[in-house]
C-alpha cells in the first residue's frame, strides 16, 4: 500500500508539473481602422469604423491638431498651469471611456472640442487607445527575482538593425538603494525572454557586476546589445556609469578602454541614503544620458549629464532645476529637490523624466537643436504637473500640504512610466486605491486612471507597454500585496510579471476629399502563396476593392481551422501577409481570404 501511495504521489507531481509547464502565449489585442477619413466639419455626427481583433476592452478616442505645432510655440495653461506644450500638436478632444467589443465598432464625433467649440475645417489626427478590462491578467513570469526587476526594468523589442524581435526580452536593473556594506558587492542583473514557461527559473539568464548602491535601470548599447551600462554611487558621493560586456550566467566584463578604466564619473549633489538614477540612450543618439539629483537633499541641483558613447567623456550638462527644485515645497513639509530620478524613452528619440515622489511628468527632446543639450524650457516637448487630477500630489481638500508637488509621502508613487508606439503614456499608481495605472495622451493631456479586471488595491511598482507588432504586444505590470513591515522580505523574492492586452491606432480626419488611388485593383483577387511548397514561412498576396475587415484563416485537410493569420481592417489596394508555420506539421493546408462578400480559398504545402 505504501508503494502504491508513493507512486500515486509521483504521478500527481508529474501531472502538476506538466500543467504548469505551459509557455506564456497571450491573445494580443489589435485595433484597425481607416487611415483617411473625410469630414465636412458641419457638426453632423461623423462615424468612423474600427475593428478589434484578439479581444475588446475599455478605451478612449482622441482628436489632435495636425501640422500646426511648430507655428504655436510654447504654451502653458490649465488649472495651476498644469500643462506645458512646446512646438507640438495638441489634444482638443478626449471621449468618455468607451467599452469596445470584439469585431466592428463605431467611433462618433460631432466636430467639437472638449469645451463644445466647433473645430475649424482642416486636417486632424485621431487616436484610439484601449486595454482589456474584462479578462483576468495572464502570468508572464514568476521567476524574475528582486523588486528591481519590475520598477527598474528595460524591455528590448528590436535588434541592433532595428528589426522587431519575435520574442521581446526583459532586462532588470539595479536593486541596491542603500549602502549596507563597506565594499562593493556583485550585483546580479537578469534577462527573461517573453513566451517562456513562467515558472521555469532555469530560463532566467543572469550576469553580475560589482556595485555599491545601484538603484539604476538597465541600458544597452544600440549598435551591440552584448554591451550594457549600469550606474552606481560611491560612498564619497561620486556617481559613475560603467560599460560592460554581458557574460551569460557569469561575471560581466568591464570595458576598461571606455572612460577612465571603464567608468565615466561625476559628482553627485551629496550622498543619497536612497540612491536612484535614470540612464537612457534614445534613438539615433551619440550619448548616454544620466539624471543627477538627490531628492533627500536641499542643494537645489538637478541636471542631466550627457556622456559620449564612444569615449565615456562628459559631452554636456542640462540644468533642469527650474522644473524639479522648489524650495517652497521643502519649507512646508515636502521636499525641496524633486528629482528627476527615472527615465523613459518615448518614440521619436524623446526622453521622459519623472520621480516617484513628484507630481511632475516631463518629456524632452534631448537633441532638439541637432546637437546634445540646450536650455531646458526649449528642450521640453510637454510637461504635466499638479492641476489635472491624474498624476497629482496633495490634491485632496483636506491635504496637509495643498498642491505641494515634491512630496514622496502621498500617493500616487510613480515608479515607472512607459509609452506605446503612438506615444500614449502609462504610469503605475502605487498606493492609489482603485487604480492599476494612469494614462496620458501623446501631448501629456491627462486621460485618467484605469483598473485591471482582477486587480486589487495593492502595491504596483511597474507598468510597461510592448508595442513592436509581435505576438506579445500589450501591457506588463507587477501586483504584489504585503504589509509594510514585510517589505525587505518580499523585496528579495521573485516578483510576478502580469500581462494585459492593449493596443492603439492612429488615423487622419480631413475636410479634403479622400484621394482615389488610380492603381486600385478593379477586382478582388487572391494570389498563390509564395514560395509554395514552403518551410516554414510563406507570403499570401491579395487585392481588395473595398474598405473593410479582412479575415485570412488556415484549414487542414480535414477542414478544421488551425490558425487565423489576419483579422483586421484594411484599405482598398494590394496587401501581403506572412504565415509562419513553425509550429505546424508538414502537409497540405488551405487558406481562405474573406473581404466583405468576397471569399477565395487556395491550397498550399508545408515541408519539414
Amino acid at each position: 500500500m505504501k508503494n502504491v501511495f508513493v507512486l500515486m504521489c509521483l504521478f500527481f507531481l508529474i501531472m502538476s508539473a506538466s500543467v504548469f509547464a505551459v509557455d506564456f502565449s497571450p491573445n494580443a489585442m489589435k485595433i484597425s481602422g481607416q487611415e483617411q477619413v473625410q469630414y465636412d466639419f458641419d457638426n453632423t455626427t461623423l462615424e468612423i469604423p474600427v475593428t478589434f481583433s484578439g479581444g475588446g476592452g475599455a478605451g478612449v478616442f482622441c482628436i489632435f491638431t495636425k501640422g500646426i505645432g511648430d507655428n504655436v510655440g510654447a504654451i502653458q495653461n490649465g488649472f495651476l498651469g498644469w500643462h506645458y506644450v512646446n512646438g507640438i500638436d495638441t489634444c482638443l478632444y478626449v471621449s468618455p471611456t468607451t467599452n469596445f467589443q470584439l469585431g466592428s465598432n463605431t467611433l462618433e464625433w460631432d466636430g467639437k472640442d472638449t469645451d463644445g467649440t466647433s473645430a475649424p475645417a482642416g486636417e486632424y489626427t485621431y487616436y484610439v487607445w484601449a486595454f482589456d478590462n474584462q479578462n483576468q491578467r495572464i502570468l508572464a513570469s514568476r521567476v524574475m527575482p528582486n523588486r528591481g526587476s519590475v520598477s527598474n526594468s528595460t524591455f528590448r523589442e528590436y535588434d541592433e538593425n532595428g528589426n522587431p524581435l519575435t520574442k521581446p526580452e526583459i532586462y532588470s536593473g539595479g536593486t541596491r538603494r542603500r549602502f549596507s556594506e563597506d565594499a562593493a558587492n556583485a550585483a546580479i542583473h537578469y534577462k527573461w525572454v517573453l513566451g517562456s514557461d513562467p515558472y521555469d527559473s532555469t530560463l532566467v539568464e543572469t550576469t553580475s557586476a560589482l556595485a555599491w548602491a545601484d538603484g539604476v535601470n538597465f541600458e544597452y548599447l544600440p549598435s551591440d546589445h552584448t554591451m550594457w551600462f549600469k550606474g552606481t554611487q560611491l560612498p564619497n558621493a561620486i556617481n559613475q556609469i560603467g560599460k560592460y560586456k554581458w557574460v551569460p550566467n557569469g561575471e560581466s566584463e568591464l570595458q576598461t578602454e571606455w572612460g577612465e578604466n571603464g567608468f565615466s564619473t561625476f559628482a553627485a549633489p551629496s550622498l543619497c541614503p536612497e540612491f536612484f538614477m535614470g540612464i537612457a540612450i534614445v534613438e539615433n543618439a551619440s550619448d548616454i544620458i544620466a539624471t543627477n539629483s538627490n531628492f533627500m537633499d536641499t542643494t537645489g541641483l538637478a541636471e542631466l549629464v550627457y556622456i559620449d558613447l564612444e569615449t565615456g567623456s562628459i559631452t554636456t550638462r542640462v540644468d533642469v532645476s527650474e522644473w524639479w527644485v522648489d524650495l517652497d515645497d521643502g519649507e512646508v513639509g515636502g521636499q525641496s529637490d524633486g528629482g528627476p530620478t527615472d527615465i523613459g524613452k518615448p518614440p521619436g528619440g524623446l526622453l521622459s523624466l519623472n520621480y516617484h515622489g513628484s507630481c511632475l511628468q516631463q518629456v524632452i527632446d534631448p537633441y532638439r537643436f541637432g546637437e546634445p543639450g540646450g536650455e531646458i524650457n526649449e528642450l521640453t516637448v510637454w510637461a504635466n504637473s499638479n492641476g489635472d487630477y491624474v498624476a497629482d500630489k496633495n490634491f485632496e481638500e483636506d491635504s496637509a500640504r495643498p498642491w505641494v508637488c515634491n512630496d514622496y509621502n502621498p500617493a500616487p508613487s510613480i515608479h515607472s512610466t512607459d509609452f506605446d508606439a503612438n506615444g500614449f503614456y502609462a504610469f503605475n499608481t502605487k498606493g492609489f486605491g482603485g487604480s492599476s495605472f494612469g494614462l496620458m495622451a501623446p501631448d501629456g493631456t491627462g486621460i485618467g486612471h484605469f483598473l485591471f479586471a482582477d486587480d486589487a488595491s495593492v502595491w504596483k511598482f511597474g507598468v510597461y507597454m510592448v508595442d513592436n507588432d509581435s505576438a506579445y504586444d500589450g501591457m506588463y505590470s507587477d501586483n504584489f500585496s504585503f504589509e509594510a513591515d514585510q517589505y525587505e522580505k518580499y523585496s528579495l523574492m521573485p516578483w510576478d510579471w502580469w500581462y494585459v492586452s492593449n493596443d492603439s491606432f492612429k488615423g487622419i480626419i480631413s475636410s479634403a476629399p479622400v484621394a482615389v488611388d488610380d492603381d486600385a485593383p478593379a477586382d478582388f483577387a487572391v494570389a498563390q502563396n509564395s514560395p509554395n511548397p514552403f518551410n516554414p514561412t510563406t507570403a499570401i498576396s491579395f487585392s481588395t476593392t473595398e474598405v473593410g475587415n479582412v479575415i485570412i484563416d488556415v484549414f487542414n485537410v480535414a477542414g478544421q481551422k488551425v490558425d487565423t493569420i489576419s483579422n483586421e481592417f484594411m484599405s482598398i489596394g494590394n496587401h501581403t501577409v506572412t504565415w509562419d508555420a513553425s509550429g505546424f506539421s508538414a502537409g497540405v493546408y488551405f487558406y481562405t481570404v474573406k473581404s466583405g462578400e468576397f471569399s477565395k480559398t487556395m491550397k498550399m504545402t508545408l515541408l519539414k
